[in-house]
Formats: C-alpha cells, sequence, structure tokens
C-alpha cells in the first residue's frame, strides 16, 4: 500500500512539475491572444486526425516490437500518447525515453529494445522526409521557389535539392541491398556489435 501511495504522490510532483515548466516556457501575453484569435471550430476534427495519427504510429510499432513481444495495439496506444505528450513538454525530444520506460514497466519488454525500435521509427521518418524532400525539391525549382525571393537563392536549392536526392538514393539503396543480398546483410550486422550484449540479439532480430 506504501508503494502505491508513493508512486501516486510521485507521479502527481512529476505531473505539476512539468505542467509548472510548460507555463514557465509560454508567454501569457502571446497565449491570451491566441486564445481570442483561435478558430474553434477546427479543434475537433484536429483532434481526431491526430489521435487516429497516433493510431497509425501504434500500428506501426507494434511491427517493430513484433520480434521481441507481441503487444495488441490497445496496449501500445496509451503508451505512444504518453511518449508523444512528454516530447511537447520536454527539451530534446525525451519523450523516446519515457515511452520506451513506460512500455518496460507495462509490458514484459526491456527498456532498451524498446528504446532500440524507437530508433529503428526515427530513420523510417527520416527516410520519409528524405523522399518528400527529393520529391519536391525539383518542382520546387522549376516553381521558381528558390530565386531568392524568399531569401534562399537559387543555389542553396540546387545544393539542397542533390542532397535530397543523393541521400534518398543511397538509403534506398542500402535498404534493397539489406532484404536481397544476404552476404550485404551479414557484414552490415557486423556492425551491430557495438550495441551492448544484453540488447544485441533483439536488436539484430529488427
Amino acid at each position: 500500500m506504501f508503494s502505491k501511495k508513493w508512486q501516486f504522490w510521485l507521479g502527481g510532483a512529476v505531473s505539476v512539475g512539468l505542467l509548472l515548466l510548460l507555463l514557465y516556457q509560454v508567454n501569457l501575453g502571446e497565449l491570451k491572444k491566441d486564445l481570442r484569435e483561435a478558430n474553434y471550430y477546427l479543434l475537433a476534427p484536429s483532434i481526431a486526425v491526430y489521435f487516429v495519427a497516433v493510431l497509425f504510429r501504434a500500428v506501426r510499432w507494434q511491427y517493430l516490437l513484433a520480434p521481441i513481444s507481441a503487444i495488441p495495439v490497445g496496449r501500445l496506444y496509451p503508451v505512444m500518447v504518453i511518449g508523444y505528450m512528454a516530447n511537447n513538454l520536454l527539451p530534446v525530444r525525451l519523450g523516446e525515453l519515457v515511452r520506451s520506460y513506460y512500455l518496460s514497466r507495462r509490458e514484459d519488454v526491456n527498456a532498451s529494445s524498446a528504446l532500440a525500435t524507437i530508433a529503428v521509427e526515427r530513420v523510417y521518418d527520416g527516410i520519409t522526409l528524405l523522399a518528400f524532400a527529393a520529391l519536391s525539391a525539383p518542382w520546387l525549382l522549376l516553381l521558381g521557389e528558390f530565386d531568392g525571393s524568399a531569401g534562399v537563392s537559387r543555389t542553396t536549392g540546387i545544393v539542397f535539392m542533390v542532397a535530397a536526392v543523393t541521400s534518398f538514393a543511397m538509403l534506398l539503396t542500402l535498404f534493397t541491398l539489406l532484404g536481397s543480398s544476404p552476404a550485404f546483410a551479414s557484414r552490415m550486422e557486423k556492425w551491430l556489435d557495438i550495441v551492448p550484449a544484453g540488447p544485441r540479439p533483439k536488436v539484430k532480430a529488427l
């Protein structure tokens, strides 16, 4: 019983501390102005779209966690929501650590293994952003968006386009080789020896 009370008061103290940190970082004058000018008719659909997006991310996380543990999406969903809430309150995306820790407490999953799946998520997100950049950069050049009117020179736009296309092509080639060439995958797997021995087998399984 004492343990449950201790956890309750500790959780309450952390929540209050995070709330105070949030209020300290907020300009109250700007907040009042934004609240007066906000279009509240868009609030409900925006919240609905956000939670649907989190649902899709929970499904993706379920697939990434499959080699480690079979966890229903319904169990992962609140963990995702808490992790994203912490990301909004804490600096440098510390919510990812909160998410992995909370999952390890809620399910029979090692926190290091959970954090490894989150790292894979970030890789997938980076590849997706590079794909969008690689596809949009040529059109932005053709439409004259890099003509200096927005503070971005044409040379900078060309460098951005080349970097985005090259990075996306390299990553696409890497993942294609990993999926089609067992010999290449075996050589790349040796790089994972830098991972601590405990979670290393589970990380390699990803």
